[in-house]
C-alpha cells in the first residue's frame, strides 16, 4: 500500500501572505527525488494548475485567504498516482490585537456602578483605534455553557471545503479531470476517496447584596447579563459604565475588538460583586395549586462568626392579607418558612436577615 503526499507532514499547514513553502512528492513519508507531478490550487473554484518536474514553490497570496486546498497526481514513469489533498491555512498571527478590559475596581457592591476601560493595541503594543463589543455576564452561566472566544480565528477560519473528485487511470498513465463539484452534500467536509469522475466538466462548488447597614434597600434585580454594548474605541482607550444588578457573583467581562483593516483580538477579565453579609435563597417562581408554598434562606458572608441570625419572611398578594413569619437560627443553619396551600394567584415573597449591624433583603 502506497500513499503520496505533497509534504512529509501535511497536517496543520499555516503560512502568511507573502511567505512560501516548498512542495514535492512523498511516498509513505519518503521523499521522491525529482518527481514529475501536477498540482492544482482550489478554493470555491480552480485557481491555478501547474505541472512540475522536481520540487515546486507555493506562495501564499492575499487571494488565498483564509485557506486553499492542493490536489494533484504523481507520474512515476509508468502510472499516475493520486496525491492526498492538503489544506493550507492562512497564518493570521500578524492580524491579532492586544485587547484589555480593565475594571476600575476588583470588587463592587451589588447595584454599584462599574467602569471598564477598553484599550486596543497592535502586536508591538502601539495603541490603535477600532470598534469593540463588550459583554458583562454572570460567571455562573459559563458553568452551564462553556464559552471560548477567538475573534481573529473566527474571521480567518477555513471556509473552503471543496469536494474534489480525483480519478487515476493506472493503465495508460492518463489523469482524468480534477473537478470541484457543485455538491451540497460536500459542505460538511473534504471527500478524498478515489472515484470515477462522472463528468469531465469543471464547475465551482457553492460554499457557503452585601453587608448592608440597617435600612438598606431590598435587592430585587437579578440578571444573567449585566450589560452588552458596542462602542468606538479611540487610541487612548474608551470607557464603559454600567450599574450592576443585585447579584452577588463574579462578573465576567468579555471584550472583542476589530480595526478597519480586519485585525482582531479579544480579552476576558473578572470583577466580583459581593458583601460581607448576604442571603442565599431557595424558592421557585411557580407552584401548582395544592402545593405547600415553602421557601428557605441562609445568611452567608465574611461578617458571620458565631451567634444567631434573625430571619423574616413576608408574603403578600392575591386576596390574602400580608403574612409575616420570623425565625432565629444559629449561624450556618438555614431558615425554612412554609406558608401552606394558597389560592391560585400571583404573590410576592420578601426575605430578610439581620446579624448585628448587618442586614440584607431580597
Amino acid at each position: 500500500w502506497k500513499q503520496y503526499q505533497f509534504l512529509k507532514d501535511p497536517w496543520g499547514i499555516e503560512i502568511a501572505p507573502g511567505d512560501s513553502m516548498e512542495i514535492g512528492v512523498w511516498e509513505n513519508e519518503q521523499k521522491i527525488e525529482n518527481p514529475l507531478f501536477l498540482y492544482t490550487v482550489v478554493q470555491d473554484k480552480i485557481l491555478n494548475t501547474q505541472v512540475s518536474q522536481g520540487d515546486s514553490t507555493f506562495s501564499m497570496e492575499e487571494k488565498h485567504v483564509p485557506n486553499i486546498w492542493l490536489a494533484g497526481a504523481y507520474f512515476d514513469g509508468h502510472s499516475m498516482h493520486e496525491i492526498q489533498s492538503t489544506c493550507v491555512k492562512y497564518d493570521y498571527t500578524d492580524r491579532t490585537l492586544q485587547v484589555t478590559a480593565e475594571p476600575d475596581k476588583t470588587e463592587y457592591r451589588p447595584g454599584e456602578t462599574m467602569n471598564v476601560k477598553i484599550s486596543i493595541a497592535d502586536q508591538d503594543g502601539n495603541p490603535v483605534s477600532g470598534k469593540a463589543a463588550v459583554g458583562i455576564v454572570d460567571e455562573s452561566i459559563f458553568d452551564l455553557s462553556f464559552q471560548e472566544i477567538d475573534l481573529a480565528g473566527q474571521i480567518y477560519t477555513n471556509i473552503y471545503y471543496p469536494n474534489i473528485i480525483q480519478s487515476i487511470a493506472a493503465g495508460n498513465g492518463g489523469l482524468s479531470d480534477i473537478d470541484v463539484q457543485d455538491d451540497a452534500s460536500a459542505a460538511g467536509g473534504m471527500n478524498n476517496s478515489m472515484k470515477e469522475a462522472a463528468s469531465a466538466d469543471r464547475s465551482p462548488m457553492n460554499t457557503g447584596g452585601g453587608g448592608m447597614e440597617l435600612g438598606a434597600s431590598i435587592r430585587s434585580l437579578f440578571l444573567d447579563t449585566a450589560d452588552f454594548q458596542t462602542l468606538d474605541v479611540s487610541a487612548a482607550g474608551s470607557e464603559v459604565s454600567i450599574q450592576l444588578p443585585d447579584n452577588v457573583t463574579s462578573w465576567r467581562i468579555t471584550a472583542a475588538a476589530v480595526t478597519p483593516d480586519l485585525k482582531a483580538g479579544n480579552a476576558v477579565s473578572n470583577a466580583a460583586a459581593t458583601m460581607p453579609f448576604y442571603l442565599q435563597t431557595i424558592l421557585t417562581e411557580s407552584y401548582l395549586t395544592g402545593d405547600d408554598i415553602a421557601v428557605s434562606a441562609l445568611a452567608v458572608g465574611t461578617a458571620l462568626e458565631q451567634g444567631n441570625v434573625r430571619y423574616t419572611a413576608q408574603l403578600s398578594g392575591g386576596t390574602l392579607e400580608e403574612t409575616q413569619k420570623e425565625q432565629e437560627t444559629l449561624v450556618g443553619n438555614r431558615a425554612v418558612f412554609n406558608f401552606g396551600k394558597l389560592p391560585a394567584g400571583a404573590y410576592q415573597v420578601t426575605l430578610s436577615a439581620q446579624y448585628g449591624e448587618y442586614q440584607d433583603a431580597v
